[in-house]
């Protein structure tokens, strides 16, 4: 469920988080791990009330993720790098510093009318990090070219909400973290890989992404070399959107590894017009879903005729149409109503039938509130 108020990594709540940690530090409580950033034994989360105790009082429901601190009541990332605004006055103008050389940017409070794009970075690692996903808010689009070295560190793009889509085109890691992307009459994420390598490409993880009159999230091989696409979506949430999930492969690479390599799990998809749908043309397409909750949809999961599917473990109901295509029930499914909480994403609630049944061999080990999944349960977010 979602972290409980001053867990962990929220750092307590001020006064109680200090000293010998409090409840929320320690060893981090139920949601904070070994206590992190925000608990520890009374470190930066504890202390006066420091970053993690801010002036004291409860973070707002839904609480503070378990890598975020609770500052003044407020649950934010803490950050250690160049400030926007401060050191520079736009986004874009930090990653023009930086990007080359890499490093740390954060992103204060605020909302920013920008275009940012990212397309000249080398072997060193460039953060942008804004101070939380509901105080941050780019309105604009964000590029990720494909000018970056493939050999590179890479990016991590993570606390900011987007309104105008992000988009991949590039081959070192990318990881997309605990963003909101939303009001998009592009897809929401678009990951396009033109020179994709044999590692792992593209990770999303805890983000949540609605409201696109396309795909919440597209997933395309649209080049002419490369590997094909490799793309990991983890513990997010896709909803009211056209498509929650969206994988296209159709242009032929040219050398031998013609594969659109797709995993999707731990994902809550809901109030879509299809929750999973694949379409592909000259290439393989590759798609791994596991522990999913895929409820609400006008169609649950729609797979074109010859996708090498595997999958198991995914919760289906409430959809009008729970399989389309070449899609079919698999091991471990749940049909029964999932008993969901009200909360964003929804949670399962007390006897929930989602409870302890996601495969935990496929279960990343975080949940959406970066809340460690000990017996794994299906969907985003752990109860």
């Amino acid at each position: 469920m979602t972290p409980p108020v001053g867990s962990g990594g929220a750092g307590g709540q001020g006064g109680e988080g200090g000293g010998q940690g409090g409840e929320g530090g320690g060893q981090g409580g139920e949601g904070g791990g070994q206590g992190g950033e925000g608990g520890g034994q009374g470190g930066e989360g504890g202390g006066q009330g420091g970053e993690g105790g801010g002036q004291g009082g409860a973070c707002p429901d839904p609480t503070c993720r378990a890598d975020q601190a609770c500052v003044a009541g407020e649950c934010e990332f803490t950050c250690d790098g160049v400030s926007v605004p401060g050191d520079y006055a736009t986004i874009q103008s930090a990653v023009s510093a930086l990007e080359q050389l890499g490093g740390t940017i954060c992103v204060k409070p605020g909302t920013y009318t920008e275009d940012v794009t990212i397309d000249n970075l080398h072997t060193s690692l460039l953060t942008i990090r804004g101070a939380a996903a509901d105080k941050v808010t780019l309105q604009g689009h964000v590029k990720v070219g494909a000018g970056l070295t493939p050999d590179g560190e890479g990016l991590v793009f993570e606390g900011i909400t987007v309104t105008d889509g992000l988009r991949v085109t590039a081959y070192p890691p990318v990881v997309i973290r605990a963003c909101t992307l939303q009001g998009m009459t592009t897809p929401g994420l678009d990951i396009v890989i033109v020179q994709s390598a044999v590692h792992e490409t593209v990770t999303v993880d805890g983000c949540d992404i609605s409201s696109a009159q396309q795909g919440a999230l597209r997933v395309q091989s649209d080049g002419t070399t490369g590997m094909g696409v490799v793309a990991k979506v983890t513990n997010s949430y896709l909803h009211d959107s056209a498509i929650g999930a969206e994988i296209v492969a159709t242009t032929c690479c040219s050398n031998s590894g013609k594969v659109t390599r797709v995993s999707l799990t731990n994902n809550t998809i809901t109030n879509n017009g299809t929750g999973i749908n694949t379409y592909f043309f000259l290439q393989t397409l590759e798609l791994g879903y596991f522990n999913n909750l895929i409820r609400g949809n006008d169609v649950g999961v729609d797979l074109y005729a010859g996708t090498a599917a595997t999958f198991g473990n995914n919760a289906l109901s409430g959809n009008t149409t729970n399989y389309a295509g070449s899609a079919v029930p698999g091991p471990g499914y749940v049909t029964a109503d999932p008993l969901l909480t009200a909360s964003v994403p929804p949670a399962p609630g007390e006897g929930s039938p989602l409870l302890d049944k996601a495969d935990p061999a496929k279960a990343p080990p975080l949940d959406f509130w970066a809340k460690p999944r000990t017996n794994p349960d299906i969907g985003a977010v752990e109860r």
